[in-house]
């Protein structure tokens, strides 16, 4: 028994060990070249979606409200395939098992398995959802609101802009399981209760409103001190064997005395360096502090544009830093992000109004739901 025992404790630690080296691994090439495109815009409260939460909200701001609907002839636990053609009504206008079926898609992959307890709750939420898109359509068609195809056409085209190309939309299309019919709805829907707001004064915003919010949240509009810089690296880790090790560092100083002669530190970059950034030439674009290592931050930060240091040793080896540009930290003017701060603030009022009017319709309407889960 006992020496089962100890073949056991060392099978377990044979798989801890195989285990953390590829975690280790992993975690080294996913950091060893932190990239940071553009300098890091100042968050403001509420942030826009991003194209990754669409994917799950679309172009309609979702709110899940409680479950307050009354059950009405029962399904039981059913497959999507199984669901009837209308799985519930809204003051009689029904919600199909369609655009269900095609909210479900978007978070179900093949193969993926979703505990059944919080399998329920997604689809619950789901029909939740539907429910809220139905409740607004029939409260605009009471107030005959009515939207020109010239304004959904307009709205369409600014929501497929967010897109760099026809491809990146018709990719993320057919990733999310829409179409751009699904799109439209989701877009009238959005656009009908913008409207409905509007109406009714709720969605104003006035330039006092946001200079006082900007007075009184100055932290959230400091344009903090961003480098823009290249680097060369040359992979060796800190647990490499001391042959290993010497080597690498053997190879940076090789570099840098080329560096030092006048050598083209873009092209030695493309020739040398061992990070994802070789083909830009080592080009990290601008971050901010505390986006790199320790080490490097330190050295980055402290070097005056167009200077290089001297070899910086880091968990994942070697470095030679270039500084290209600087920028200082500062507080930005009230006029630099009026326009933001309005749409900002609008967004805010919009989805606060929203969770509102939409408790207020439930509490009015008859809605039945027709399947259970």
């Amino acid at each position: 028994m006992r020496r089962l025992s100890i073949a056991c404790l060392c099978l377990l630690l044979m798989a801890a060990w195989s285990c953390s080296k590829k975690a280790k691994k992993a975690n080294e090439e996913r950091a060893a070249d932190v990239q940071s495109n553009a300098t890091p815009e100042v968050k403001t409260t509420p942030k826009e979606p991003s194209d990754e939460e669409e994917k799950v909200k679309g172009p309609v701001e979702n709110v899940n409200p409680p479950t307050d609907a009354p059950l009405k002839d029962k399904s039981p636990a059913f497959s999507l395939d199984a669901l009837p053609a209308t799985i519930a009504t809204v003051d009689g206008v029904a919600v199909n098992a369609e655009a269900f079926r095609a909210s479900i898609s978007r978070y179900v992959r093949p193969g993926l398995k979703i505990p059944e307890s919080r399998m329920k709750k997604v689809k619950s939420r789901l029909l939740d959802r539907l429910i809220d898109d139905t409740l607004i359509s029939n409260l605009a068609k009471s107030q005959g609101v009515k939207l020109s195809d010239e304004v959904l056409a307009k709205e369409y085209e600014d929501y497929t802009a967010r897109f760099k190309t026809e491809d990146h939309y018709a990719n993320y299309l057919k990733h999310s399981k829409l179409t751009p019919e699904l799109v439209k709805e989701q877009i009238l829907v959005r656009v009908s209760l913008e409207t409905i707001l509007k109406n009714r004064g709720e969605l104003s915003v006035t330039k006092e409103e946001a200079k006082k919010f900007f007075d009184d949240h100055p932290n959230l509009y400091q344009q903090r001190e961003t480098v823009h810089a290249a680097h060369i690296l040359i992979k060796v880790s800190k647990d490499a064997e001391k042959a290993e090790q010497e080597a690498a560092e053997k190879r940076i100083q090789e570099i840098h005395a080329e560096l030092k002669k006048g050598g083209d530190f873009s092209e030695l970059a493309k020739k040398h360096s061992e990070g994802p950034s070789k083909s830009r030439g080592g080009d990290l674009g601008f971050f901010g502090h505390g986006q790199m290592v320790q080490e490097f931050d330190k050295v980055a930060f402290s070097l005056e544009a167009n200077t290089i240091s001297e070899p910086v040793r880091t968990v994942f080896g070697w470095h030679i830093i270039k500084v290209l540009e600087k920028k200082e930290g500062r507080q930005k003017g009230f006029a630099e992000v009026e326009s933001k701060l309005l749409d900002s603030l609008k967004r805010k009022k919009l989805a606060v109004a929203k969770r509102k009017l939409l408790s207020e319709l439930r509490k009015q309407a008859k809605i039945e739901r027709l399947v259970d889960f």
